[in-house]
């Protein structure tokens, strides 16, 4: 467990938001972030910054009144540095929080490296996932995390909880091989709308593999 004192926080947001946590849960590539509260009558929530370069965060997650937030789908055998800021309801936000670090271990199951490209029809790595997770409709979008054997055609859908197809986000696009970042979904179906809180599916098809991601959504 890490722990610091958080520092630099906006005169009207100190109070208690005093310290940091960092307790790998449930499995190897999940963690969560505990912090103190802040007692401001005007606080309106906290933000959860990280990423794998120390002071340099790529990502966030705006958790709102809450004092602990899990992260899912961590890369094993990474390690994560990890900052909080609290805001107020005028939109002000605080300096950085004192940053804790994490790392994310390897685990005895983690799927092997893909195979060379001409070693037979594209397939899916075994570690799929989205981040951040769970996101909010209409301030962040969802980034989904795959891995190709070989360059080919992927399709990438959104199924609610009774396996009907919301939105098909990727149909037969072609993708290379190895990891691929650049698919997002931001909450809507395909008419537009944005889709209710809950837990939806998230279905990547490539050749005759396919791989399902549990999504989260929250406003």
């Amino acid at each position: 467990m890490n722990r610091m004192n958080l520092s630099n926080l906006y005169r009207k947001l100190v109070a208690r938001l005093c310290s940091l946590m960092i307790l790998p849960v449930l499995t190897p590539a999940t963690v969560t972030v505990s912090w103190d509260a802040n007692t401001e009558n005007d606080l309106a929530g906290y933000r959860i910054y990280y990423g794998e370069r120390s002071r340099n965060y790529d990502l966030k997650i705006t958790a709102g009144k809450v004092t602990s937030h899990r992260i899912d789908g961590l890369m094993p055998g990474k390690r994560y540095f990890f900052a909080v800021t609290a805001y107020d309801l005028s939109g002000n936000e605080s300096g950085f929080s004192s940053e804790v670090n994490v790392d994310i271990p390897q685990g005895q199951d983690d799927p092997p490296p893909p195979p060379p490209a001409d070693d037979g029809p594209t397939t899916l790595g075994a570690l799929v996932y989205n981040f951040p997770n769970p996101f909010r409709v209409g301030q962040e979008t969802t980034t989904i995390r795959y891995e190709l054997s070989s360059p080919g055609d992927i399709t990438i859908e959104i199924l609610d909880m009774n396996n009907s197809l919301l939105s098909r986000l990727v149909a037969n696009g072609f993708r290379r091989a190895g990891e691929n970042t650049q698919d997002r979904w931001d909450g809507r179906n395909d008419a537009g709308e944005f889709v209710a809180n809950g837990v939806y599916f998230c279905r990547i098809r490539a050749g005759g593999t396919q791989r399902f991601v549990k999504i989260a959504v929250i406003r």
